[in-house]
């Protein structure tokens, strides 16, 4: 019960910590003097990987760790939200990001079991970028 209890906390605070990022604004600018260490170490927090472990992993080895954290569909979704953020601040991996939100865009969308137009439309987002 209390390892129940523990996961669940863990899960509720992965979910506000991507909430919060994900209610970032992100800019050129301030990406390179702050926001860019700040989602890195949000992303240690949750995670236990950064941004440039997270370009170095293979999409199913992404998929593992975020299963592993037991994230719901929603929270799977949020992080291709995220990736795709990141991918606008730093063109020279967009393509690398690209490739992770359709890996987790198509978890979420098998996962939630239901089909969901704006999912469709992120994943073909996603995949421009490939």
């Amino acid at each position: 019960m209390i390892s129940s209890n523990f996961k669940d906390d863990e899960n509720e605070k992965a979910g506000e910590v991507l909430t919060g990022l994900l209610d970032e604004d992100f800019t050129p600018d301030l990406w390179r003097r702050s926001d860019r260490e700040k989602v890195d170490n949000a992303m240690k927090e949750i995670l236990d990987i950064g941004i440039s472990e997270l370009i170095s992993l293979p999409p199913d080895v992404l998929l593992l760790k975020l299963k592993e954290k037991n994230f719901s569909p929603a929270q799977f979704e949020q992080f291709g939200d995220l990736a795709l953020n990141i991918s606008d601040m730093e063109p020279e991996i967009q393509s690398k990001l690209g490739g992770h939100a359709v890996a987790v865009y198509e978890h979420s969308l098998n996962a939630s079991k239901t089909y969901s137009f704006g999912l469709i439309a992120k994943i073909t987002e996603a995949k421009d970028l490939l």
